[in-house]
């Protein structure tokens, strides 16, 4: 029960979301010891399902607000797992 009603929740807030949501890259110029690293982030699907993303040089957070409306103040912050040379997302 408890997780439709997060579902529904999630699906919910989805549906609301701007096209482009902003994005604040956490080093502008890159992470510290990624100076003269380059290359596309490379993203491989497992075969459970986990999207494994790799050679990540400018790491970021973007940000899904709320309407007006609806916003409470509460937040929720989702990272991915993982380690310094792969992030786990699913």
């Amino acid at each position: 029960m408890r997780l439709t009603a997060v579902s529904f929740f999630l699906v919910s807030a989805l549906s609301a979301w701007a096209a482009d949501p902003p994005v604040v890259y956490l080093w502008p110029d890159g992470a510290p010891g990624s100076e003269g690293k380059a290359g596309e982030e490379h993203v491989q699907v497992q075969p459970a399902g986990d999207h494994v993303v790799s050679n990540v040089h400018r790491p970021s957070i973007t940000i899904f607000l709320p309407s007006k409306e609806t916003a409470t103040g509460a937040g929720v912050v989702i990272a991915p797992g993982g380690g310094h040379s792969t992030l786990w997302v699913e």
